[in-house]
Order: structure tokens, then C-alpha cells, then sequence
């Protein structure tokens, strides 16, 4: 009867430095970090497949969209949509930040709009947008 591991099981205890080796129970303590690593490590492929699937799902609902607003000859389907954006175009050109004239007055959290701004200074309106969504 054969009582030794097998190769590939003998490389996995590799990785546990040999001070560590020499302790009594040291098969049963490797097997369970090593199960660790193994749970971790499903853990982030796990995680980051859900991230990219959202990422998918993201994208489609942004190329969806556009193409409503698109097939309706529009660049936005909300007003609200048209002030944020408005706003963000003003803090790409380093304007005051306000929507509508002079006099114009409306209230809108400078957050969005800052974000928006990133992709606001591209040259196309319309691939600005895109992006933005």
C-alpha cells in the first residue's frame, strides 16, 4: 500500500515556508490555508465576473437609451437631463455656474455636474453624451 501523496500534492505544501514543516500537524494546517487561499481566490473570480456582467448590463442600457433618444431626434428624454447637463458643460468651459440666462436661477448640486464635466469638453456633443451616460 502506497502511503505517500501525490506529486502534485507534495508541490502545494511548497508554498508553506519550512519552519512551519516541521510541526506535528503541519499536513492538517497547510490543507486548511491552502483551502483558504483557494476560497479567496474563487471569492475574487466570483466578484469580479458579477462586476463585468454589470458592466455589460451597463453598457447595453446606455447604447439602449441613446438610440430612444437618438430615434426620437433628441439628445435627452428628460428636462432634467438637458439642466445637468448644461451645468456640466459650464464647468468644462470655466463658465459661472448657472442654467439659462443671466438671470437664470435653478438649484442643482455641484456633484453630478462635476462628474458630467469630465466627458463634457469633447469635441461631439452627441459622443460626449454617449460617454456620459
Amino acid at each position: 500500500m502506497n502511503t505517500k501523496a501525490p506529486p502534485w500534492r507534495e508541490e502545494r505544501f511548497q508554498e508553506i515556508p519550512p519552519l512551519f514543516r516541521r510541526n506535528p500537524h503541519f499536513k492538517q494546517q497547510a490543507n486548511f490555508i491552502l483551502n483558504q487561499r483557494s476560497l479567496q481566490m474563487q471569492y475574487r473570480i466570483a466578484i469580479g465576473i458579477v462586476l463585468f456582467t454589470a458592466l455589460l448590463i451597463r453598457l447595453f442600457a446606455a447604447m439602449w437609451w441613446h438610440g430612444l433618444a437618438a430615434a426620437e431626434g433628441r439628445l435627452f428624454r428628460f428636462g432634467d437631463s438637458m439642466s445637468y447637463w448644461r451645468l456640466a458643460q459650464c464647468l468644462a468651459d470655466r463658465m459661472p455656474y448657472q442654467y439659462g440666462g443671466a438671470d437664470g436661477s435653478i438649484f442643482r448640486a455641484p456633484g453630478y455636474p462635476m462628474l458630467l464635466s469630465l466627458v463634457a469638453s469633447i469635441q461631439t456633443e452627441e459622443t460626449a453624451v454617449w460617454w456620459g451616460r
